[in-house]
């Protein structure tokens, strides 16, 4: 099976959650756009130049959904849960209270599943990329029983 496994590291009042960038993938990716570039440098024509311009967008595109790390921090000590993702190459921070978090799910599509965080408010934040990641059921079950451990409101799932 292809793709990376979630990192679940548990310690008492801090929980966290850490899904890493498939790297091999990402490198796999970024050898075609190296080369698109050398080759856009010695074409002559425009109408080559375009399409090694495409190429290189749709390249980049991909790379942008496989290079998706996040990490999900949940402190009962401090009451905040603090998560942090990375998507279009765009690094976002979110820090919530612990409170508003109601628990974990998997959710599924065909032939994958992604890790979401479900709010109180019924909003899920989504925390990897519908890819072939190992290990969202064991993390989504200890975000949930570290919830219930820690007094968390709402029923998790």
């Amino acid at each position: 099976m292809l793709g990376f496994s979630v990192h679940v590291l548990n310690m008492g009042d801090k929980l966290t959650i850490a899904v890493p960038a498939d790297l091999p993938l990402f490198i796999i990716f970024l050898l075609p756009l190296l080369i698109l570039f050398g080759v856009y440098r010695e074409m002559n024509t425009s109408r080559g130049r375009k399409k090694c311009v495409v190429y290189m967008l749709i390249n980049i595109v991909i790379l942008s959904m496989i290079f998706t790390p996040a990490k999900v921090e949940l402190d009962a000590r401090q009451g905040t849960a603090t998560v942090r993702t990375v998507m279009f190459f765009v690094p976002r921070h979110h820090v919530i209270p612990l409170s508003s978090v109601q628990g974990a799910m998997v959710k599924t599509s065909e032939l994958t599943e992604a890790l979401a965080l479900v709010l109180t408010d019924g909003h899920a934040m989504q925390l990897t990329p519908f890819d072939q990641v190992r290990g969202t059921d064991v993390a989504a079950a200890a975000i949930n029983d570290f919830l219930r451990t820690h007094g968390g409101v709402g029923k998790p799932y």
